[in-house]
């Protein structure tokens, strides 16, 4: 994630789960854990989880730097900034319960709103939270949160597989128009 003159794209990390940063506040209110924004402050942080390289196998498809022998992310030259999901990210315990903590999801989405809006430039956030829980009806708070905060300027790409080596389906035999599913 370096630029032609070997300096770092990224231009801040947020973490709900640590306070190693500088605090963040936004309006007024300040959001839980830090972000680390200076070419110090990210150097020290080097990698996902031990056990996990999800979010760096995520970013770099999104916006990895074009190697030498073509190969790169989508947006070879764009800034990143990133957002922990989960405190995995963070060297801490992984659990299902953690991981599909809506709070930290809403707390990144206000992070990313407010530096969207003071750094002016476009966004394109790229979420990879997809999964089997929950209703998937599209009128719970994560899709409500999401919708509201796509503006001009700001879009949002999210995973809709995270589980495609698992075999899930749902069957039912209708046996009249009327059924639903």
């Amino acid at each position: 994630y370096k630029d032609s003159e070997g300096r770092t794209r990224i231009k801040a990390f947020y973490t709900p789960f640590d306070e190693g940063g500088n605090p963040v506040v936004i309006d007024g209110m300040r959001l839980p854990g830090s972000v680390y924004e200076t070419p110090e402050q990210i150097a020290q942080l080097t990698s996902d989880f031990f056990t996990m390289s999800h979010g760096t196998h995520t970013s770099t498809i999104a916006a990895g730097t074009r190697s030498q022998q073509g190969w790169g992310g989508m947006a070879p030259d764009a800034d990143i900034v990133l957002c922990a999901y989960f405190a995995s990210s963070m060297g801490q315990d992984y659990s299902v319960e953690t991981m599909n903590s809506t709070p930290t999801v809403f707390d990144a989405l206000a992070f990313l709103k407010h530096y969207q809006e003071t750094s002016g430039k476009p966004m394109a956030v790229s979420m990879s939270i997809g999964n089997t829980l929950g209703p998937h009806s599209g009128r719970d708070e994560m899709p409500r949160a999401i919708s509201e905060f796509i503006a001009p300027g700001r879009l949002v790409s999210i995973s809709s597989g995270n589980e495609g080596d698992v075999d899930w389906h749902l069957q039912k035999e209708f046996e009249s128009d009327k059924d639903t599913l």
